[in-house]
């Protein structure tokens, strides 16, 4: 209630920057809780907290980033489109509104929007006649807000007259539903996987409620990605279609070939139809590995048929990880596949609002928060780094129980902080055996039970009484030495335990295992460990993620830094997150986070040079041990440089 009441008073004061004081605020606050449809009984110190919290968004900034362009024979476009009186920027407008009513500070909201422009303003001209393809790159940073950015981007693209999207949106199926649903609400405005069985209104989500006169057609949706049973007639609709796949061979060759079909009725031809392809973990599975005396990798061969399929595309790859992109051999001109996807007419890298907590912040060289970081070194002694999937486990690590009790305090504190309402996770990352993750689970799942025990008989007992019990004592511990700082008053923090433990669930995170990461259906916070292992790296977003527990073996730069799920935003509870590595991961870590630095700085190298991304060579520091860039099979085009 109160988030929703902040949310709605930040919309308000977007609306009426001139009464953005301190006195406003508090008054607004105070208006808006005695609605009378909606009245809210708000003590002093509620109406301060709600303050200090809209204080905090509309302090919160975010830099535009920068652009590095090839400007030889294209012409700007968007600025006069939209000073034409006919533009009507309708999906734009809608998501926007909706950034604000969910709390984004207006100042980011106004930089999403510039950015955005300045991406939609890179692509061409989906009126343009003739045959033209334009192909970017968007660089942003892990857990960043690169959805946010580019379901802004298909928002604008629609406006200008793209018309059809497609959304390559990673390799495992629980990204490609997240990713669904982010399109659902933001751009879509209807539940897809709802809309043909319950009447329109009753599937409206996010900027359906805001405006549904206009809803984008989809062929996929969160349960289902696509399949070849649709017919679509180009001349019979105005508005965008979506589609969201995964990067998988099957499903893009059902793609193509759909295409195709759709493609031999010259009155309704699909070529046509200005494409715009967003490659969403753009360094992953699509970069062609194969020499180039060969046939492109399955995927990338798949990529570059539908795109073939058109005489008007964009190619819009995004990533936080580019160092394969960047690898890509500019000069390779092969007519049946058009270039590759080395992003030869524009990089934008993006800069994250001030409030992102990422690698530069806790493992950069002039990092601030490597206090969140804890020791794993006893996980050896049960678990070595290199093992099958036969291992078994005997028992947890103490390092492991350490940070599910670090899980449980983080949690009371957050429900003191009346915060009982949003999502709490916690990450277990430590093997990529299916087999393996499951004997962790299952000594978790035990685990949370005892405590769970312990605590329910005990916690109401006086402080002295209850710490005979050695789950509260271990919890007691914890928060002594790791908490006691950020809430000193243990008494309170007994109180909340039991409500802390019991609505924790341990959820097994990988093929075998029906369980979901579903945070939408928790409309009162899902508070979670989840286990696993690929599947819960690289794109997917574990919401309110406060303690993370992180042990694998990978050699190189762009696969670890993915495997972090930390990085994001972490308001009202950054101070009490914890990340659990061994001192090798985190020194590997820290050297990654400086030479991503150092690539970012070499787009601005570019940048002031006045050069093409074809025509700049960016180099990436490599590592004096054994962590490789990127897959050897990603860098045949790289050189080696000595640089004294």
């Amino acid at each position: 209630i109160i988030d929703k009441l902040a949310n709605k008073v930040i919309y308000v004061l977007s609306q009426q920057p001139e009464n953005k004081t301190p006195e406003n605020i508090r008054k607004l606050i105070a208006f808006e809780s005695a609605n009378p449809l909606d009245p809210i009984s708000l003590k002093n110190e509620e109406i301060e907290y709600i303050a200090k919290q809209i204080e905090h968004q509309f302090g919160l900034t975010m830099e535009e980033g920068t652009l590095i362009v090839d400007d030889e024979n294209f012409e700007p476009w968007l600025q006069n489109k939209k000073a034409n009186h006919d533009f009507d920027p309708y999906f734009w407008n809608r998501y926007e509104k909706l950034l604000l009513q969910r709390g984004f500070a207006p100042p980011v909201v106004s930089s999403i929007d510039n950015i955005t422009d300045k991406v939609v303003g890179r692509l061409e001209d989906p009126n343009k006649k003739g045959q033209w393809y334009r192909k970017g790159m968007v660089v942003g940073y892990v857990q960043s807000g690169k959805t946010a950015n580019f379901i802004g981007v298909i928002n604008k693209a629609s406006d200008c007259g793209y018309k059809l999207i497609i959304i390559l949106a990673g390799m495992q199926e629980t990204l490609r539903s997240q990713t669904q649903e982010r399109v659902d609400e933001g751009y879509i405005g209807q539940d897809s996987s709802k809309k043909k069985n319950v009447s329109s209104k009753d599937t409206l989500l996010g900027v359906g409620h805001i405006d549904s006169e206009r809803t984008p057609l989809t062929f996929t949706d969160k349960h289902n990605d696509f399949k070849n049973t649709h017919n679509f007639k180009v001349e019979e609709y105005s508005n965008a279609t979506v589609i969201v796949v995964k990067k998988n061979t099957a499903i893009l060759a059902k793609l193509r070939d759909w295409l195709k079909k759709n493609n031999s009725n010259v009155a309704g031809n699909i070529s046509n139809l200005p494409l715009l392809m967003i490659d969403d973990e753009a360094d992953h599975a699509s970069v062609n590995t194969n020499n180039s005396d060969k046939d492109p990798t399955a995927i990338n061969k798949r990529i570059r048929e539908i795109l073939n399929l058109f005489d008007r595309k964009c190619y819009l790859a995004y990533t936080a990880t580019p160092f394969a992109n960047v690898f890509i051999d500019p000069t390779t001109n092969d007519d049946m596949y058009k270039n590759d996807l080395f992003p030869s007419d524009f990089i934008i890298s993006l800069d994250p609002p001030s409030n992102y907590v990422g690698s530069e912040k806790i493992f950069g060289s002039d990092s601030e928060d490597t206090d969140i970081v804890r020791d794993i070194g006893d996980i050896g002694d049960l678990i070595p780094l290199k093992h099958d999937k036969y291992l078994e486990i005997s028992e947890l690590p103490i390092s492991l129980i350490d940070a599910i009790n670090s899980h449980i305090i983080a949690k009371a504190i957050r429900l003191l902080r009346g915060q009982e309402y949003k999502h709490h996770s916690m990450l277990v990352h430590i093997s990529r055996f299916k087999d393996v993750q499951k004997e962790a689970y299952d000594l978790i799942v035990q685990l949370r039970q005892d405590i769970e025990k312990g605590v329910r008989y005990y916690y109401k007992l006086g402080k002295n009484e209850a710490l005979e019990n050695a789950y509260v004592k271990s919890l007691y511990d914890m928060w002594d030495q790791d908490f006691s700082l950020m809430y000193a008053d243990w008494d309170k923090i007994q109180e909340k335990l039991l409500e802390a433990v019991a609505s924790m669930q341990v959820m097994l995170i990988n093929g075998d295992s029906p369980d979901s990461l579903d945070y939408q259906s928790y409309k009162s916070g899902l508070n979670v460990i989840a286990v696993g292992g690929d599947k819960l790296s690289r794109g997917l977003t574990l919401e309110g993620l406060a303690t993370s527990y992180f042990y694998r073996n990978t050699s190189m730069y762009d696969t670890l830094m993915q495997m972090g799920r930390w990085f994001g935003y972490r308001d009202g509870f950054a101070d009490l997150c914890r990340i659990y590595l061994t001192p090798m991961t985190e020194h590997y870590f820290s050297y990654i986070s400086n030479a991503t630095e150092e690539l970012r700085l070499e787009f601005k190298n570019m940048l002031a040079a006045d050069l093409t991304p074809k025509d700049f060579g960016l180099k990436v520091r490599t590592h004096p041990g054994s962590l490789l860039i990127t897959a050897r099979n990603k860098m045949r085009s790289a050189e080696v440089l000595t640089i004294r």
